[in-house]
């Protein structure tokens, strides 16, 4: 790894942390007023308080470990002593300062769980740096210029494939007691196009992903069956509570009327409290799905033509080997408690590697066409990403005018830059942000690639691939206005913009870091 872009990357994740922690830098109070404010800080920890979500914990932990991780990284090419110390130290003095300044801040809460919590997220990623630093460096920078050298095609089909799982299993909320495992399997849906949970349709259990929310309505009915009003009127005060799923649920009834209470009226309040109107299935989703494997399908042919045609395996790890990685994620996702294992990610997945490969040989003509390098097989699998690309930013075409939909855009959060992701620290904003800032990337590092070879200068280069991401923010964003179940918001137009960008600093990280290397690797004068 390249010191300088190390220390690049942990001075912009400094300015980026620093940032979306004391979002919207409005200081309401004075130094007159921090004995005050000192005295409404939530000085419980982990235990005493309802306060403190489990989320919220292990959101401050991963904030603060790319911090960890990097500075141990540059401590250790320093030849510092006691590196994995001197980052945990950092990111507390760090993380003391944000809450210190966020004493002043209304819209923020400061807490000392948050610091423990940051501290920790530091520590973590100084000794994961430590691992990787001596470790597993060497041997994935030799299994990464092995691959660059010899299957450059392969190398891309594992990025894909890695991406994917950690994906897949996001936000790492891993379970293996029996009760959770059970919870799973009963949630699994192994029904083609729909939902319908293995729970349901063996046992007649009740649908987890149901959603229920306390109406005027589902008052009214519980009031027609004699519900008592020293029921009702605490239920009522749950009005405001957006749509959850039971369990959430069941818990802020009970937080309001007790748990006698609960259990003596649960069945009417979630009978008249279910949200009918539910679709748990979307083809929509299911399509998205397919096109984002149908362009790694058409990788993973040309990765077949390439180096497994002869091989008697081939055949096996064209057709075998997707539908094995499908049905392991999908069976991993048993013991992530916040995830569901569904067959239709395997259909969708598995079609689409199937069509991909399907496509590659429909296209024989087209692509011997324009075939004038390696490079060139490409194109085809970048139109189909880029066809992916807008249609996740589009679906669900559900696009309205109607000003109510417009005005629920248009609010400051979504406005300030990364304000709406870290309002509240959450491993969902984290990975939609990061997601975001990845779509550009493989369509601006081929662009990149072709016009740099051709003379073109970085800097403009720059120029292009951050505008081409900022207008397709844009477009994608302003299509998210107008729909009803999106939300538009500034940050997304930044990051497909920082995307593009990274796609043309990877080509520049290529030029003057890994080529030389892999030059003098192929001359015999560097062992890795």
């Amino acid at each position: 790894m390249n010191r300088k872009v190390v220390a690049y990357l942990f001075g912009f994740y400094v300015f980026f942390t620093v940032y979306n922690t004391l979002i919207p830098f409005s200081f309401d109070y004075g130094l007159g007023d921090l004995p005050e404010q000192l005295s409404r800080v939530n000085w419980k920890f982990y235990f005493g308080s309802e306060d403190i979500a489990l989320t919220d914990i292990v959101g401050n932990i991963i904030l603060f470990m790319p911090f960890g991780f990097l500075l141990y990284m540059l401590l250790f090419y320093r030849g510092s002593r006691h590196p994995i110390l001197l980052a945990t130290l950092a990111g507390a003095a760090l993380s003391l300062g944000i809450e210190i300044v966020q004493l002043f801040i209304q819209s923020r809460n400061s807490a000392p769980h948050d610091l423990l919590n940051n501290a920790l997220g530091s520590w973590i990623g100084a000794v994961a740096g430590s691992i990787y630093a001596v470790r597993l460096a060497s041997i994935s920078r030799r299994i990464f210029y092995d691959l660059l050298d010899r299957k450059p095609f392969l190398l891309l089909i594992t990025l894909i494939g890695l991406g994917q799982f950690v994906a897949a299993v996001m936000p790492f909320t891993v379970s293996i007691s029996v009760s959770s495992l059970a919870e799973s399997v009963k949630e699994a849906n192994i029904v083609p196009f729909t939902y319908l949970p293995i729970g349901t349709l063996v046992f007649g259990y009740p649908n987890e992903k149901t959603e229920y929310q306390i109406s005027d309505a589902a008052l009214d009915s519980l009031r027609a069956r004699e519900v008592p009003e020293e029921v009702l009127s605490p239920l009522a005060g749950l009005k405001d509570l957006e749509s959850c799923r039971r369990s959430r649920f069941l818990n802020e009834v009970k937080r309001v009327i007790g748990g006698r209470a609960r259990d003596k009226y649960r069945k009417l309040i979630l009978r008249f409290s279910e949200l009918k109107e539910q679709a748990y299935f979307s083809f929509s989703k299911m399509f998205e799905n397919l096109l984002y494997w149908m362009a790694a399908g058409y990788l993973l042919m040309i990765c077949y033509r390439i180096y497994w045609r002869h091989k008697a395996y081939g055949p096996l790890l064209l057709f075998a080997l997707p539908l094995a990685y499908f049905l392991f994620l999908e069976g991993f996702q048993l013991i992530i408690t916040s995830r569901i294992s569904d067959i239709n990610d395997v259909i969708s997945g598995y079609g689409g590697v199937l069509l991909g490969i399907l496509l590659y040989k429909l296209l024989k003509p087209l692509r011997r066409k324009n075939l004038r390098s390696d490079l060139d097989l490409l194109r085809i699998p970048l139109v189909i990403y880029g066809i992916f690309v807008l249609y996740a930013g589009f679906q669900p075409f559900d696009w309205s005018f109607d000003a109510e939909v417009l005005a629920k855009d248009l609010l400051p959060e979504n406005l300030i830059p990364f304000y709406a992701y870290f309002r509240k620290t959450s491993l969902w904003n984290m990975y939609d942000l990061i997601a975001t800032t990845a779509f550009m990337v493989p369509i601006t590092l081929y662009w990149s690639f072709r016009r740099i070879e051709n003379g073109a200068s970085y800097h403009t280069q720059y120029m292009l691939t951050t505008l081409a991401g900022l207008l397709t923010g844009m477009v994608i964003e302003f299509s998210q206005l107008l729909s009803f179940e999106r939300i538009a918001e500034i940050t997304d137009i930044l990051a497909y913009g920082a995307g593009g960008a990274i796609g043309t600093f990877l080509v520049y990280y290529y030029h003057e870091q890994v080529a030389p290397t892999l030059g003098l690797i192929r001359k015999g004068q560097l062992r890795l």
